[in-house]
């Protein structure tokens, strides 16, 4: 993975970069969070030497909450920056927009009880995914682009877009 993302890469709040990403994976690996990804089809916007990729991916991450086993789904569109260098074309940077999540039983018939009090603190649009992880010393931040907070979509897409040389889609 490392190889296929530029060493330079711009800097953004919430986004991850390509040595980043790797660093974050490989800690969650160390924690046994084994994430698998759907990913939807892909629309490639073309700028010169920079490109943006945009899709939609359904992360799917095993759980246990409270003994029982869970199937943890985070619905998010990604945003991935490419360049190409000396020829080749390398990611520099993904961003994710979180749309929304949901926890269901592995097993048919289970009950996943949590109390609706524990998940005010929690940002609609990914507020299953951080309670998730916060039960297990991994916090998610919580000023994540997320489609319940317009004003940080509105924001990463005008960044990345500018990143590009290109003018943001209404």
């Amino acid at each position: 993975m490392i190889a296929s993302t530029t060493t330079q890469s711009c800097e953004s709040a919430g986004s991850t970069q390509g040595p980043e990403f790797v660093r974050r994976s490989k800690e969650m690996a160390e924690r046994d969070v084994q994430a698998s990804h759907r990913l939807g089809p892909i629309l490639v916007t073309l700028a010169g030497d920079r490109a943006i990729a945009q899709l939609v991916t359904i992360i799917d991450i095993p759980f246990k909450l409270e003994g029982i086993e869970v199937m943890l789904s985070s619905h998010t569109r990604l945003l991935l920056r490419a360049e190409r260098r000396e020829g080749v074309w390398r990611l520099s940077g993904f961003d994710p927009v979180y749309l929304r999540d949901e926890i269901a039983p592995v097993i048919p018939g289970q009950t996943v009880a949590i109390d609706p009090g524990a998940l005010k603190s929690f940002r609609p649009s990914y507020r299953f995914l951080s309670y998730c992880f916060a039960s297990v010393g991994y916090p998610v931040p919580n000023d994540l682009a997320g489609v319940d907070r317009p004003d940080l979509v509105d924001a990463l897409v005008r960044e990345i877009y500018g990143w590009a040389g290109l003018t943001p889609p209404r």
